[in-house]
């Protein structure tokens, strides 16, 4: 089997072009094949992938046995929403009958705007990993309030709450009790911050539902 035969798209990397490949063996394509219409899980790494840090993107599905398979790869040299968005366009061309139900990826806003762009009709998921893992970067930092362990903890247990949210009157009907309940030295801060997620969560509403 010749290299390129894994080769979806290259674009090499030239003055302010950036380095684009989006790789799928024979293999991955067939397994696209059998599932047209799967639930996308995406994520990125960045360190140890490549020696140059591009970012490498593995696009997976779960098979018929449930096991989670890659069945596309991308590597940029530069992450914005239209680079994501033309490997997915070059991906959809290689595999015409490709269009996800659903795709979950982390909060990066480059990436959630470039499925928007080329897949209009999926739902879009949150991993949950990474919006606590987000929050909680947030929540140490002085313009999240510079929270201890045990106000994180709290903000943190309403996330969750919010989070069995599954309509958006069940969200507002939650969001004013935890306002105006628990100890007073703690909901100074906390209070700050749920109501500044208040915007945040209508959002993902809008956007994930």
């Amino acid at each position: 089997m010749e290299l390129r035969d894994n080769i979806c798209f290259y674009q090499p990397l030239h003055n302010e072009q950036p380095f684009i490949l989006v790789v799928q063996t024979p293999f991955q394509k067939q397994l696209l094949e059998e599932n047209p219409h799967p639930m996308v899980f995406m994520d990125a790494s960045y360190k140890g992938i490549t020696a140059y840090g591009y970012a490498f993107y593995a696009l997976l599905l779960i098979n018929k046995t449930g096991r989670g398979v890659p069945f596309a790869y991308f590597i940029l040299s530069k992450e914005t929403t239209a680079t994501v968005s033309l490997c997915l366009q070059k991906l959809q061309l290689s595999n015409p009958s490709f269009y996800p139900r659903s795709v979950m990826m982390d909060r990066d806003l480059r990436v959630l705007n470039a499925i928007k762009s080329v897949f209009p009709n999926a739902k879009l998921l949150l991993c949950w990993f990474h919006v606590l893992q987000a929050v909680n970067r947030w929540l140490v930092k002085t313009d999240g309030g510079h929270l201890t362990p045990e106000q994180r903890n709290v903000v943190i247990h309403a996330m969750a709450s919010i989070k069995a949210c599954l309509t958006v009157l069940y969200f507002l009907t939650f969001i004013t009790p935890v306002q105006l309940s628990g100890p007073d030295q703690i909901m100074h801060s906390v209070v700050y911050i749920i109501v500044s997620l208040q915007l945040f969560m209508l959002f993902l509403f809008n956007v994930c539902i």
